[in-house]
């Protein structure tokens, strides 16, 4: 049978002045499978052309369900199978894209991953990130080769207030890097006044938002939590950069700022280039159940437990940090809980060795029923310890459905496989993740 491309014919469909021929070749495309590679170059070729924009009724269950435009499906059906020579198009294209159609654009030539794809990203976002870059869909690297294909020369940007969000996508792909290992302290030391850039215009919105009715209220605010993202990331890189230049920057942030988020990573930085951290601040940041654990982890990567507040390090605080960290995450609960409580330990045994969980109850307001979550399982050998070996979840099943042993049950089963076995000691409950590396 001969060969046809049946991506064409829809995309002229797309044009059509009729929204029901619109949709319906929207819903085609989102129907195809295997597409070749002329297939994906024929969306990619006509995602810069004007399209009737995307009703409401367009958006389904299928890939396309998030897309809000022709451009952004279009660049999305060229991801499908992504070649060599679809690097030349986007060049082409790159500046008549849409904000959010030049970050699927990004992702392209992330994919097509040669070098001259990644020379082409770099170069696009230095001589085109003043045209807006969204920062989703996120730009990610996998490895040290990639990351220095786009490194240090894309920290230029993070002087430039007209890239908009995309720069602190940036200085987070450049901390992964530092943590990682890829990059070390001080390589990059002649981008740090774009660095100190960056993190003043996030610190100039969040110094008036200090207020414990402001910090209260940001869990409703997405903007607010966006740009105390940008802060809490600015603030963790500059531990990686000339302590001259970023150290007044952190010492005036630990000044301004109360809201522990923002500190924990101003204090991190402070303490990875030698500087001194007040007892009563490190408190206060180990009195936040959303910050005791980073905390913790932080000073412990440093080798500074020494300057953990000893009040704290208990491991049931520090269980319930972890637990918290996981109910803020925005598929869960979305904000700590308005009150929690630790139920108890119970002892497993772990592919690593004999552990113990952490059985909470919590609850957003007091007209609500108490939920059951566990953190943990934390090795015995390590306590205390905020590593945690995959286990904190909730179901978020009622508190009295069950028994705290049946809540145990429940949740670890639910991340990994349990079993009951015979120990010297008597039955114990087995529990292996089901994710593991």
């Amino acid at each position: 049978m001969f060969w046809r491309n049946r991506v064409a014919p829809l995309i002229q469909k797309l044009k059509s002045a009729d929204a029901a021929e619109r949709k319906a070749a929207a819903e085609a495309l989102d129907k195809l499978k295997r597409l070749s590679v002329d297939e994906c170059r024929t969306a990619l070729e006509a995602a810069c052309e004007a399209f009737p924009s995307f009703e409401e009724e367009f958006f389904g269950s299928g890939r396309f369900a998030l897309y809000s435009s022709a451009e952004t499906m279009l660049l999305s059906l060229a991801r499908e199978r992504v070649h060599q020579s679809f690097v030349q198009i986007i060049q082409r294209d790159f500046a008549r894209y849409s904000p959010e159609g030049r970050a699927y654009a990004c992702l392209i030539l992330k994919e097509i991953d040669t070098d001259e794809s990644w020379a082409a990203l770099r170069e696009l976002i230095l001589q085109h990130g003043a045209l807006g870059i969204a920062d989703s869909p996120s730009l990610r690297v996998d490895n040290e080769a990639q990351a220095r294909r786009l490194f240090p020369q894309a920290l230029a940007l993070l002087g430039q207030s007209s890239v908009g969000a995309f720069r602190y996508e940036l200085a987070k792909l450049c901390l992964e890097g530092f943590d990682k290992g890829w990059f070390h302290s001080g390589e990059f030391d002649a981008y740090a006044p774009q660095i100190v850039s960056a993190y003043q215009d996030a610190a100039q919105w969040l110094a008036v938002r200090q207020s414990p009715e402001a910090l209260q209220a940001l869990w409703d605010d997405e903007e607010h939590l966006r740009w105390r993202w940008a802060g809490g990331v600015l603030l963790d890189l500059m531990g990686y950069f000339s302590r001259e230049v970023v150290v007044p920057a952190l010492r005036e942030a630990i000044q301004v700022f109360r809201d522990p988020y923002l500190l924990v990573y101003a204090v991190r930085s402070l303490v990875k280039h030698g500087e001194p951290v007040e007892a009563e601040l490190l408190t206060y940041i180990a009195a936040s159940d959303e910050t005791r654990s980073t905390l913790f982890r932080k000073l412990r990567e440093l080798g500074r437990l020494d300057l953990f507040p000893r009040a704290y390090a208990e491991q049931p605080l520090i269980a319930q940090s972890d637990m918290v960290d996981w109910l803020i995450f925005p598929t869960e609960l979305g904000r700590p809980p308005g009150e929690i409580q630790w139920m108890g330990v119970r002892e497993v045994l772990t592919d690593e060795g004999e552990a113990e969980v952490y059985l909470f109850r919590f609850r957003e307001t007091p007209d609500e029923p108490w939920q059951a979550g566990l953190a943990g399982p934390y090795l015995k050998e390590e306590i205390p310890t905020c590593n945690a070996l995959g286990g904190t979840f909730s179901r978020f099943e009622k508190w009295d459905e069950c028994s705290p042993e049946e809540h145990v049950k429940r949740i670890l089963q639910t991340v990994g496989a349990i079993e009951r076995v015979e120990t010297p000691d008597g039955e114990k409950l087995f529990w292996s993740s089901m994710f593991g590396e």
